[in-house]
């Protein structure tokens, strides 16, 4: 594998750049399009070599799933938030058509839900022959055949993995990870908070195979579809958790089964490590309803374990 030593995603200037800087990868791995994507599937992704070829070719940013495939496949999973945040930068400072502006809509419950679905590349709202398709794919998705819970046990896999899941904070297990809002209202869109288990269905959670013994936190809504969990890279929600439609491009988290002394004792505790050196955890020391879910270096702090079990318990 080839190293990208002095190669600096986070210095592009702009798309064009940014672009440059990946063929320039590309280059020092040597590996061919054919051997990128056939690395890239063997990490549970898709990136088909045509596609690739294209977007090389282009000064334009590729899609952030794109991206992440590509940096993964060329030098390793450790590398990936880099290069996906050095993305949304450019996305982010990009001069954008504005938008006729409508009247505001009052703050309803309805409207707040909607805004899980809002803006680029974030959950869309499915309606008519799309919710049919997408209540049929996903049928198909639950009918997967995984390993059972003996087998999962046995590997420190989270049990129950292969349903949905509740993930509870160790600290407080009346607590589930769900979506919500900051408490400070800095960001206007849903993100992965902690509220009571009573309330938090829908969206249902479920640990979804994502490769390489690795899984993406999966929401699923009946209104509003599928989602996968990214961690944010930019200001003003650095750090935290916002579903994506885009399940390609949702994070990756490693379940590493811990030994502890939690409240829940007939349920497992596990830390979600996203790379070497972060792990997903609670926004404050002692999680309380509302509190954000964020993504911090790993520490042996309890408020980075939770509890993962099947949401039936």
């Amino acid at each position: 594998m080839g190293s990208q030593k002095g190669l600096r995603p986070e210095d592009a200037g702009d798309a064009a750049e940014f672009v440059a800087l990946m063929r320039r990868a590309k280059e020092r791995s040597g590996l061919t399009y054919r051997e990128l994507e056939q690395r890239a599937a063997r990490h549970g992704d898709v990136l088909a070599r045509s596609t690739l070829a294209n977007a090389l070719a282009r000064h334009a940013l590729p899609r952030p799933d794109l991206v992440a495939a590509f940096v993964r496949a060329c030098e390793g999973e450790d590398q990936v938030e880099r290069w996906l945040a050095a993305r949304d930068r450019l996305a982010e400072a990009a001069p954008r058509t504005a938008a006729p502006e409508a009247p505001a809509a009052p703050r309803t419950a309805g409207a707040l839900a909607a805004r899980w679905f809002t803006g680029p590349g974030r959950v869309r709202r499915v309606t008519g022959m799309t919710a049919v398709g997408l209540a049929v794919a996903t049928a198909a998705v639950l009918a997967l055949s995984f390993p059972g819970d003996d087998d999962r046990a046995q590997r420190g896999e989270p049990v129950g993995a292969d349903g949905p899941v509740r993930i509870r904070p160790v600290l407080s297990p009346g607590l589930c990870l769900t979506d919500g809002h900051t408490r400070d209202g800095r960001y206007p869109s849903e993100v992965a908070v902690h509220r009571p288990c009573a309330g938090a269905e829908p969206p249902v959670t479920r640990l979804v195979p994502a490769g390489n013994g690795t899984y993406r936190v999966s929401w699923y809504h009946p209104e509003h579809g599928t989602g996968c969990l990214v961690v944010l890279t930019t200001a003003p929600a650095r750090d935290l958790l916002e579903p994506r439609n885009d399940c390609t491009a949702g994070t990756r988290f490693r379940v590493e089964r811990v030994h502890g002394d939690g409240a829940d004792t007939d349920a497992d505790e596990y830390v979600l490590r996203v790379d070497a050196g972060r792990c997903l955890g609670a926004a404050d020391a002692e999680p309380a309803e509302g509190t954000e879910a964020v993504v911090r270096a790993c520490t042996d702090a309890p408020a980075q374990r939770y509890l993962i079990g099947p949401s039936d318990d």
